[in-house]
């Protein structure tokens, strides 16, 4: 039985990756001239499309297009979003089994962890650290290391539950357990992940922590 476990929020624990997309493709449009911005959606994370804004528009500009997506997304995470299904009950279980576990996500901490609490989430967690936090994005390994830490963990006593590829193939790299993760923008790269992953799941219903 591995000691620890490292989830990813967004397509992971909730079905939120769809709103990061509707809102940000319905937004980019009003900030950017190139229409194949919103076909690379599906592939960025909120931290690398605000990398790319900083790089195409104007300080201003890219203050007020990531201040209204997060709005956005604030909203969707208390009205609209709901939890990936047999979340609370696998949580529970793990809880239980004394498995130590953490949040390692794209989103920052002042969404993510609002999110979490509505959703009554939180307390499952011992910390939630983001990509801002780390100063890197998921495609390099930091992320994990990091949560590995706080955990006292070894590399390869970690599990991680990922949806998103760059996040996938990063703890794969590092040597860590991978449970790939079905999400509705992830069908682009279902299989990849597929492969990656030492077990594919839609969702945690009937998932057993002890015997990951």
């Amino acid at each position: 039985m591995a000691k620890s476990f490292i989830f990813d929020m967004d397509g992971t624990l909730l079905h939120s990756m769809i709103y990061w997309y509707n809102s940000g493709a319905r937004i980019c449009v009003k900030y950017f001239d190139d229409p194949k911005i919103v076909e690379q959606l599906s592939k960025m994370s909120a931290r690398e499309l605000v990398i790319y804004a900083k790089q195409t528009l104007s300080e201003e500009q890219t203050k007020n297009f990531r201040k209204e997506w997060y709005q956005a997304m604030l909203d969707h995470y208390m009205n609209d979003i709901t939890m990936v299904e047999g979340v609370v009950e696998f949580l529970e279980k793990a809880k239980k089994a004394g498995i130590r576990m953490g949040i390692a996500t794209g989103t920052p901490e002042y969404m993510s962890v609002p999110a979490l609490q509505k959703f009554g989430l939180l307390d499952y967690f011992e910390f939630v650290i983001s990509e801002d936090t780390i100063g890197k994005g998921k495609s390099e390994p930091d992320i994990y290391v990091t949560a590995a830490n706080k955990l006292g963990a070894k590399i390869e006593d970690c599990v991680v539950f990922e949806d998103g590829l760059h996040g996938a193939k990063s703890a794969k790299k590092l040597g860590m357990k991978l449970v790939g993760i079905y999400d509705e923008i992830g069908k682009v790269y279902e299989q990849e992940l597929r492969d990656l992953a030492d077990l594919y799941i839609y969702n945690f219903e009937n998932l057993e922590p002890t015997k990951l």
